[in-house]
């Protein structure tokens, strides 16, 4: 017996766009299949009937409106001006409600652009042969596609699929996370798909199951489908993501090996940015720090041994010694001197202080030692630095949360101490859950930043290479320490 589709439609309102290149965004959210924004004023909402006030349905984190649909039932648009076969991005959210991706035997269609002469068609499906996502376009007789084979998605969990596609090639992201390097994510072209500029008699579908081997009993809800007219970039595609399923907030705590130039640059609770320092050295049993920070240093009316240095322009060092004991070191651009033993100022340590002016700021000296440490090396720390006079705000190397003081030690990172070398930091490492790669470095000669590239470095003869794990090198330098934030160094370079 012939399936008989049940096919309605209706005319949307056109909208302007709120994201650039949005060409169609269909929210579920009032409650109704017709798109929130369309290109097109003569576009048609197909499939089944718009009105979802009786079949309302949860979307992903239990937000919004979604629709649920089983494999009879299809939601489709009109592809004139809502879509560009040349280039473009089709995200989604989707949801197996009563079915595994695992099963074998049956196909399942979440998005599909078909042209009336089935000459052009986009396809995002599982296959029926395995737990794999598919992303396949069909021009011609020519056929490109990327897959993640194995997708581990449990029945009742919301995923979010984004496909992008222009003449360079095709990738097929998965919860906002970009396709590995080299893998079957993401596809290359070597000579241009000489995809069409247009497709005619076409429509654009989610859930269709005509013409595709399918259980009719098994349901699938959908949401915040969106379709773009350009490739939408990788943090792009992450936000949205992170906007339903924010990241966990983890304590990330950066590790640094003595010889190492390290930022002191992460704002506590402002935007606001400053230039500063610290090389830190372990040299005949003490602890050498020189701090250099971009500002006039110019408050810095307390010249009595631990007063109350944190109202003047500031350094500090906060750290948590072998001993369970905590320290704290301030020292301000007049060369005095706080310390103190568990937040007791009458502990005097044998530190040895000064402070100077630079052209540009103003730099701090400490020699602490071992013994006023606590023991052992390996300490959990914090560098800090405060500007009062140039109203920036507060800065640590060890990213806190806001409001959070430079004393909190859940927040310090770790150091290590060792012997000898000269010092390269690495400032940042860019953004590696994207894959925006934008090494920056911290040169000990007092030139600050330089920006060096992914590969070949050229930096006095190292080559690194860099993935989400650190930085690793050849010949003429040790990385010591896995990297842990993209904004803190992480990783230390030591110059042999």
């Amino acid at each position: 017996m012939k399936k008989l589709l049940s096919v309605f439609a209706w005319t949307a309102a056109v909208l302007t766009a709120a994201e650039p290149g949005l060409l169609l965004h269909t929210s579920f959210d009032k409650y109704t299949t017709i798109p929130d924004l369309v290109q097109n004023p003569k576009t048609q909402t197909l499939g089944i009937r718009p009105e979802l006030q009786l079949r309302m349905y949860n979307g992903p984190a239990g937000k919004r409106n979604a629709v649920l649909l089983d494999n009879r039932e299809f939601v489709g648009y009109t592809q004139t001006g809502n879509f560009d076969p040349r280039q473009g991005t089709v995200s989604f959210w989707v949801k197996p409600v009563n079915w595994k991706m695992s099963a074998v035997g049956h196909f399942q269609t979440f998005f599909e652009v078909r042209s009336g002469d089935t000459k052009y068609r986009l396809v995002v499906n599982k296959n029926n042969s395995a737990d794999a996502l598919w992303f396949l376009i069909r021009n011609g007789s020519d056929q490109h596609s990327v897959r993640l084979a194995k997708t581990g998605w449990q029945t009742g969990e919301w995923h979010k699929i984004d496909c992008t596609w222009n003449a360079q090639g095709m990738k097929l992201y998965v919860d906002g996370k970009p396709p590995k390097p080299g893998s079957a994510q993401e596809k290359v072209f070597k000579e241009d798909p000489k995809f069409p500029d247009s497709i005619r008699w076409a429509r654009m579908q989610i859930n269709f199951f005509s013409g595709w081997k399918v259980d009719p009993e098994w349901q699938t809800a959908y949401d915040e489908l969106k379709i773009y007219d350009r490739v939408l970039s990788p943090a792009e595609i992450r936000d949205e993501y992170e906007k339903v399923f924010p990241p966990k907030k983890e304590v990330r705590k950066p590790f640094a090996v003595t010889p190492a130039l390290l930022p002191v640059s992460i704002p506590v609770s402002s935007e606001k940015t400053i230039r500063a320092d610290v090389s830190a050295a372990f040299e005949n049993d003490t602890l050498v720090l020189d701090y250099r920070v971009a500002g006039s240093g110019s408050k810095k009316a307390i010249t009595t041994r631990d007063g109350e240095l944190w109202l003047d322009d500031a350094v500090e060092l906060h750290l948590l010694g072998a001993d369970g004991k905590q320290r704290q070191f301030i020292v301000n651009p007049a060369g005095t001197l706080y310390d103190s033993l568990n937040g007791d100022p009458k502990w005097n340590s044998r530190a040895k202080v000064s402070a100077g002016k630079t052209k540009d700021g103003w730099t701090a000296h400490l020699e602490i030692p071992l013994s006023d440490l606590g023991g052992g090396t390996r300490i959990s720390a914090n560098f800090c630095v405060s500007d009062k006079s140039g109203g920036q705000g507060s800065f640590t190397w060890s990213a806190l949360e806001s409001n959070k003081g430079f004393a909190d030690r859940k927040y310090f990172g770790d150091l290590e101490l060792r012997k000898g070398g000269k010092s390269a930091g690495i400032e940042s490492l860019g953004d590696l859950r994207t894959g925006e790669i934008d090494i920056r470095c911290l040169l000990p000669d007092g030139k600050c930043r330089q920006r060096l590239p992914a590969e070949g470095t050229g930096f006095v003869g190292i080559d690194a290479d860099v993935d989400a794990e650190g930085l690793f090198g050849e010949d003429g330098f040790d990385v010591f320490g896995p990297f842990h934030q993209a904004e803190a160094a992480a990783v230390n370079v030591v110059v042999k």
